[in-house]
């Protein structure tokens, strides 16, 4: 099931990266979007650039999903195979929250390319351990769909804040 989840989040990373290739006609059954804010903090702090992602309790067919900004709130999106509508439809919804790890003194995308493939491959190994040693963003618990234990209602126009400390 993680795995599944998993590449929910990919997919649903992908379609939202894929804005500029247009949306397909809504989908039969498709849901009625409203605006909804989602406010994610850790300790009461707002958690910046976490991917947030809500699955509908029912088990439908789609996925909401989106990053938080500087202020924690999630700009959310709605996706249903190919189709995307920004907003939330009323329903329950499981949260998982991911953010992540900085390693301190990481090189930058552009410093990596001009590495040979040896060198870089080195480098991401060197990488993964370090990340291995940093304690996640988001406690664990929070991160996985069959772990996760927030629960939210969403209403046309509402607003919720969930926290993700321990």
């Amino acid at each position: 099931m993680k795995i599944l989840i998993s590449n929910a989040v990919i997919l649903f990373t992908s379609l939202l990266i894929c804005s500029g290739c247009g949306n397909l006609n809504q989908p039969e059954g498709f849901p009625k979007t409203a605006s909804f804010t989602l406010t994610v903090t850790k300790g009461g702090t707002p958690l910046a650039d976490a991917d947030v992602t809500l699955f509908l309790e029912s088990g439908a067919n789609i996925i909401v999903g989106g990053k938080t900004d500087a202020n924690g709130v999630a700009n959310l999106t709605t996706v249903q195979g190919s189709y995307r509508e920004v907003g939330v439809p009323e329903g329950t919804f499981k949260v998982v929250v991911n953010k992540a790890v900085d390693v301190p003194g990481a090189k930058s995308r552009e410093e990596i390319n001009e590495l040979s493939p040896m060198e870089a491959a080195a480098y991401r190994r060197e990488i993964e351990k370090k990340k291995k040693s940093i304690p996640p963003v988001v406690p664990v618990k929070y991160t996985t769909f069959d772990e996760t234990p927030l629960l939210i209602a969403v209403t046309k126009g509402g607003a919720t804040t969930i926290d993700v400390d321990d």
